[in-house]
């Protein structure tokens, strides 16, 4: 079971969001909103399209960041993800806006890629009051890591990721909760055992994510010869926010394309049971899309399963296929 399945899981069921969801009835607020500090970064790895990415690049104000937490926190919304398509830690506001949000009482996850976590950072996020940071780290060696992750430093990386566990121990702090991610794909496969290896008694946990095709822009799973058998649920129970305040159903539309409203503007209520949701929620029901909407070509409306670990066809090599269309 994956993070999405076990927010909905805990909220209202599937059957039930899906049955609002078909008689046009209003589903009940989500469970987590993800939010976009910045869609810039720091680092090109190979897997992400960043090249395709053509919206423009920013930073969310502290203003936007704070009317969107305290909507989510009277709407009794109480976890927020601050991740998406660019590396959080470059915003020099981050610990100010994490701090706010645990003094709203949410539960602040933060996903970055760990090379911006320096003492100073890695304090003032500690006293920020971070629940979770999830820090990705493709690879169990430096070939492979900077293969993948390129333009950033494996044994810079590893360094804060160990000063950090040590800080926490220093400041008596069990938070946050540190998560490290590994990639499973043909360059890595043979890393694995090492990896969990390398951080055992650093790292709280460690998960192992597939890949994906970030909607229609990679094409690591096949998706043409399959026939469109799920239904996706983020637009049924997740809330993505871009840096200026866009609202889009998916993770994976790191361009913005299917906007759905924008919280500058809007009141998560306004978005969250409008028109557009409405409609696409029910698109995802019957399985019936507009030819030109980025969900037609998703592999998560063609797999079987959505766990991460789906999302890997046995050897698949980035090198061949992380630009193929």
């Amino acid at each position: 079971m994956d993070r999405l399945d076990k927010v909905v899981k805990k909220g209202l069921s599937k059957v039930a969001m899906v049955g609002l969801a078909y008689l046009n009835l209003p589903l009940p607020f989500p469970k987590v909103i993800m939010i976009e500090c910045t869609n810039k970064c720091n680092a090109q790895c190979i897997i992400c399209p960043r090249e395709k990415m053509t919206r423009k690049q920013g930073f969310m104000t502290f203003e936007l960041f704070r009317k969107i937490i305290d909507e989510a926190a009277d709407l009794k919304i109480r976890k927020i993800q601050l991740s998406n398509f660019g590396e959080p830690l470059l915003d020099p506001y981050l610990p100010k806006k994490i701090k706010y949000a645990k003094d709203r009482g949410l539960e602040v996850y933060l996903v970055t890629n760990g090379s911006l976590l320096e003492a100073v950072m890695a304090k003032d996020l500690i006293l920020s009051g971070l629940d979770r940071i999830r820090i990705s780290v493709y690879g169990a060696t430096k070939s492979t890591y900077e293969f993948i992750h390129q333009g950033l430093q494996f044994g810079a990386v590893e360094e804060n990721i160990r000063a950090l566990a040590n800080l926490k121990k220093d400041m008596l702090s069990d938070k946050p909760y540190l998560e490290l991610q590994f990639l499973l794909c043909k360059e890595t496969s043979q890393e694995l055992k090492e990896f969990k290896k390398r951080w055992k008694g650093v790292a709280d946990k460690v998960t192992i994510a597939g890949l994906h095709n970030f909607g229609d822009s990679r094409s690591y799973i096949p998706t043409a010869r399959y026939k469109r058998i799920n239904t996706c649920y983020f637009p049924f129970s997740v809330l993505e926010v871009l840096w200026n305040g866009d609202v889009m159903p998916y993770a994976y539309d790191f361009n913005g394309r299917i906007k759905m409203g924008n919280l500058d503007e809007e009141s998560i209520s306004d978005v969250w049971n409008n028109k557009r949701y409405k409609a696409l929620r029910r698109q995802q029901i019957t399985k019936k899309f507009p030819t030109d909407l980025l969900c037609l070509r998703c592999h998560r409306n063609r797999t079987k399963s959505l766990g991460a670990r789906s999302f890997v066809t046995s050897a698949v090599d980035l090198k061949t296929e992380s630009t193929s269309e």
